[in-house]
């Protein structure tokens, strides 16, 4: 992974409302990369990879994230420009109020 990019509007939620965060990586890979089925440890779901997974985040002027809420996420990622060789992938997940706050990668599943 040669780079991760984060993204939001700039937006305070309440009640019920939501937003959609989007998440850009880089990804190099000689063999290139390829799609690959992944399922979650704990049995919570499964998505075609590769995927980018999230974790809640502490520090800066933004709380860290409602213990309630959903605390990791997993963001398929889906080729948007570049070559599976070295390209531009890109996912989205929605996000509530209750999913305020920092928000880091942790970890990428790919294939080799």
């Amino acid at each position: 992974m040669a780079s991760v990019r984060l993204s939001t509007p700039d937006t305070s939620l309440v009640g019920t409302q939501t937003t959609v965060l989007t998440v850009e990586a880089r990804l190099q890979n000689p063999q290139g990369v390829r799609p690959v089925a992944g399922s979650w440890d704990d049995g919570s779901g499964s998505a075609t990879c590769p995927c980018l997974f999230l974790a809640p985040g502490t520090g800066g002027r933004y709380p860290r994230v409602a213990p309630q809420a959903n605390n990791s996420r997993a963001v398929p990622l889906t080729l948007v420009s570049g070559t599976p060789e070295d390209g531009i992938w890109r996912g989205t997940t929605r996000l509530g109020a209750i999913n305020a706050g920092i928000w880091r990668p942790r970890s990428i599943y790919t294939e080799d």
